[in-house]
């Protein structure tokens, strides 16, 4: 109910999916105009802002429990930190807001942090998704 009455209602749930529920791109696509739109009417016209994905590092993945289910998460983690992978989910976030605002709902916001994240210093103090 929060999200109809907040001032300020953010979206940021790709870094979540990427590993837990990502089936594809297209059920993914999906999903998330769906989320973005469904905020979007609770809204009423008050701004949602929906992040995408910042700048992600396959290096940063690390083995935390060496055994078939710890390895197996650390394969998933390295497979959804490749560039391309983030560069998908960073086009399907946008293309999602995009068609939610061509919908009609120019509330919606897209926050892009790549630029900030996509450093050394980004690097260096962020951890593998």
């Amino acid at each position: 109910k929060s999200i109809e009455t907040d001032d300020v209602s953010i979206i940021s749930i790709s870094v979540w999916d990427m590993g837990t529920y990502y089936r594809g791109v297209n059920p993914w696509f999906v999903a998330m105009k769906k989320i973005i739109l469904e905020a979007a009417k609770k809204r009423r016209n008050k701004p949602l802002y929906v992040m995408n994905l910042h700048n992600i590092y396959a290096s940063k993945c690390t083995l935390k429990n060496d055994n078939d289910q710890g390895r197996k998460a650390l394969k998933l983690c390295q497979e959804c930190n490749k560039m391309d992978a983030m560069f998908a989910f960073r086009d399907v976030i946008a293309s999602a807001v995009r068609c939610v605002k061509e919908d009609g709902y120019h509330n919606v916001y897209l926050i892009d942090t790549f630029g900030v994240t996509n450093s050394s210093f980004g690097e260096e103090h962020s951890d593998g998704v």
